[in-house]
């Protein structure tokens, strides 16, 4: 897989993987209607929004020219979090790709990323109710904070965790070139 940092001109693929990966990883949280009726175009225009403003980094993992999956990550937006803290706020993979540790590599470049970029812990929000992200983020460490908000989602009332890791506490980073830029 490369790695390589998002542009504008990549939110119709970004929406594309996000699509997938809601539908499929949701499908047992949320009613399927809701899920079929989400607007991909509506989603690629708040993407390309998201993708100009460059408030946070997106890296895009490609096979062969296809994207797979994507990260999105930047300073922690939640008030009651110390500014010394990082935020991943969205990682997705197109499912038929699950199981392959695309999102351990995405994962492991964000936290790279985002701990040269000085940041000593970073946070995250799952839904509780998804239990393969829970166990997949719980293995590099991340514990509940015990923050959590219940909110309506696609037509169902939820509830959304806080997860923390503290610096040092991945595993090392495997190689993964980032085109265009040196791997830390």
């Amino acid at each position: 897989m490369q790695v390589r940092l998002a542009r504008v001109d990549d939110a119709e693929a970004i929406a594309d993987v996000h699509l997938a990966s809601i539908r499929e990883a949701y499908r047992h949280l949320f009613p399927a209607e809701a899920l079929a009726q989400l607007d991909a175009q509506d989603r690629v225009r708040r993407w390309r929004e998201h993708l100009a403003k460059g408030t946070s980094l997106t890296l895009l993992g490609e096979i062969a020219g296809r994207l797979v999956g994507f990260a999105d990550f930047g300073a922690c937006r939640d008030p009651d979090v110390s500014g010394a803290a990082g935020e991943l706020m969205a990682l997705y993979v197109l499912p038929e790709a699950w199981g392959r540790g695309l999102g351990t590599a995405l994962l492991r470049q964000a936290l790279d990323r985002l701990r040269g970029d000085g940041f000593a812990e970073v946070v995250l929000c799952v839904l509780e109710g998804n239990k393969q992200a829970l166990r997949f983020y719980e293995k590099f460490g991340f514990v509940r904070d015990g923050s959590s908000r219940h909110r309506e989602v696609y037509g169902a009332a939820t509830t959304v965790v806080r997860l923390r890791l503290g610096a040092g506490a991945t595993p090392a980073s495997e190689a993964v070139r980032i085109v265009g830029h040196e791997a830390r």
